[in-house]
């Protein structure tokens, strides 16, 4: 019993600090790197545009002059912008249907709105795994929460800043997946045809849900996307088939970045996949079965930082499941302090940047440059410690079905 008091304790310090120094860290780099809003302020002005029967890609691909809007600056095109005007960049047709009602409301609404959206709906996901964890103690879920949030923290930082949707595309997979397991195949598809607003993370969700034989949420999801498709067709005149055609397009600048490595990547990502999906299928809990979507997502696209949110769920999972082979292996008791053991690693591991890149500062011996590479080869670490953590619940799902706490 000590010995569990004295792993609780020292984890719940090296939690509260290693939240104190991300936060730091995640909010300044932010800052610094982008505008506030400056994502959703994208999307605001995109369907502002499109409410004057303008196309905002023909805008961005500068294809159309606009006296009020110019295109976001691409690598391909790296021309100078306009001063004055209003920037737009272009996200799928049906985005524009869904949030038809943008211009409905004074931008600083939405704007604030949504960034209070997505500070309640990240803890409300925190909350969703954390009931499943049989502690008595707020205090122990708070913890879990935090330390599953952690491995994300700079990624949370940026789209909080950004404005971005991974943590409305998360809320709309959580619904999805409770719908599954309800049988509502129907209004599970409603859930991935809103989350594909952001296709290069939603997309993966065709192969649990292929392998699970849910062609009616398949089909239900086709069809919405298909329906609000019709709608920006119709504004601005075009075929709802080249409007879709455009998708790629809107990412085809920054995923060619680097000779085509992105693109390469994105197939074998795309591929891998479907055969990890294939050993996960096996699984009775539907969370489990998206494992192979939460461990390729961050690297099948060229996700930003913020795109990268939705990792909090791998973590969480892995959390879980961690606690539930501690549970089979040591009993109730041991598996509390194996968890415990292993928030203090995690808190260890994620803080281990922050305290090296300010040592490197303050003492000298690293500059902007070293520190950004110190940054990717953590990051790095980090997402193998995600990967090895995935192969581990796979060989758990192949030989006994996986975690129960997760079904």
């Amino acid at each position: 019993m000590k010995e569990h008091r004295l792993v609780k304790a020292l984890a719940t310090a090296a939690l509260l600090c290693a939240v104190a120094a991300l936060a730091a860290v995640a909010f300044v780099k932010a800052k610094a790197t982008y505008g506030l809003f400056c994502d959703l302020n994208l999307r605001y002005n995109e369907v502002c545009c499109s409410h004057e029967g303008v196309n905002p890609f023909r805008v961005w691909d500068q294809e159309v002059v606009h006296g009020r809007y110019q295109g976001l600056r691409r690598p391909d095109k790296p021309e100078p912008r306009s001063p004055g005007k209003e920037t737009v960049h272009a996200y799928p047709p049906w985005h524009t249907t869904f949030l038809w009602w943008y211009p409905w409301l004074p931008r600083g609404l939405v704007l604030w709105g949504m960034f209070a959206f997505n500070v309640a709906a990240f803890l409300a996901a925190g909350a969703y795994f954390a009931r499943r964890l049989p502690l008595e103690s707020p205090w122990d879920r708070a913890m879990f929460c935090l330390c599953g949030i952690l491995p994300c923290a700079y990624m949370w930082g940026s789209h909080l800043l950004t404005g971005n949707y991974p943590i409305l595309v998360l809320v709309l997979f959580l619904l999805m997946v409770e719908l599954l397991r309800r049988g509502r195949d129907v209004a599970a598809g409603l859930c991935w045809a809103l989350a594909m607003t952001k296709p290069q993370m939603a997309a993966l969700f065709i192969w649990p849900l292929l392998l699970a034989g849910r062609f009616k949420t398949i089909a239900t999801a086709a069809a919405v996307v298909a329906a609000a498709t019709l709608v920006p067709a119709l504004v601005y005149g075009e075929s709802p088939v080249e409007l879709v055609l455009q998708v790629p397009r809107i990412g085809l600048p920054y995923a060619s970045v680097g000779g085509g490595l992105h693109l390469a990547v994105a197939a074998a990502g795309f591929v891998a996949c479907g055969a990890l999906s294939a050993v996960f299928a096996k699984s009775p809990s539907w969370i489990v079965r998206f494992v192979p979507v939460m461990l390729v997502m961050p690297v099948w696209t060229y996700s930003l930082p913020q795109d990268r949110t939705f990792m909090v769920c791998l973590s969480f999972t892995l959390g879980l499941a961690w606690y539930g082979f501690a549970e089979r292996r040591w009993g109730g008791a041991g598996a509390k302090s194996a968890l415990y053991a292993a928030m203090a690693a995690v808190a260890a591991a994620v803080v281990a940047f922050p305290a090296f890149a300010a040592a490197g500062i303050l003492f000298g011996f690293l500059d902007k440059e070293s520190v950004g590479q110190v940054y990717r080869a953590w990051q790095t670490a980090l997402y193998a410690l995600a990967c090895t953590g995935g192969v581990l619940l796979a060989l758990d799902v192949r030989s006994s079905g996986g975690p129960r706490n997760l079904v």
